[in-house]
């Protein structure tokens, strides 16, 4: 992203309009944070990793995949106690049983 020097100092000079103070001591052409701008860009990296953070949780809760166990058992009745025990222990899980009466 190309931003040419003009614009980057009209939106540093507005920024210390609406804050009130400045940010930089400049000398010539050079610049350097001073205590104002220190203050503020610590809490501006602060909200920047909230963001990430956020932006980390979402995507980690949309990745979760819904895990589903098919299961053929013989008396499903006695089983589902087991079953229930071992979702409880696991978000986002289901089971769903099949009766099967054949001989194995």
């Amino acid at each position: 992203m190309y931003v040419t020097p003009s614009a980057v100092s009209t939106s540093i000079a507005r920024l210390e309009g609406e804050l009130g103070v400045r940010l930089f001591d400049r000398v010539g052409r050079n610049m350097k944070l001073n205590q104002y701008g220190r203050i503020y860009k610590d809490h501006v990296d602060q909200v920047f990793k909230l963001l990430d953070d956020a932006t980390q949780a979402l995507a980690s809760e949309k990745n979760k995949a819904r895990t589903n166990i098919s299961v053929a058992v013989r008396a499903p009745v006695l089983w589902l106690p087991i079953f229930n025990d071992f979702r409880n222990g696991i978000h986002k899980f289901s089971i769903m049983t099949k009766s099967y009466w054949g001989c194995l």
